[in-house]
């Protein structure tokens, strides 16, 4: 028998697009003006989102290794001056 494997993501990419999820994620950061928020696997930014829901002008550090989807943060974010990518 052969099994033929399905097509993987080299980047195991999954996130979760709940609106309500990301703002309950971020509210449990009890962020404060002067922290700084470590989003290690941005995706497409709903985390990110969701924080500057609740504190715009808070700096941000964003990772994502999958190439589209930085590309896809870049032009999002790219006048935010407090995100970096």
């Amino acid at each position: 028998m052969v099994i033929k494997e399905r097509h993987k993501d080299p980047y195991r990419t999954f996130f979760t697009v709940d609106e309500v999820l990301g703002e309950y994620m971020a509210t449990l950061l009890d962020l404060q003006n002067n922290d700084t928020v470590l989003e290690p696997a941005a995706g497409e930014g709903h985390l990110i989102d969701a924080v500057y829901s609740i504190l715009p002008q808070i700096d941000i550090t964003a990772y994502e290794l999958n190439p589209n989807y930085a590309a896809i943060l870049r032009n999002k974010y790219g006048h935010y001056s407090q995100l970096k990518i």
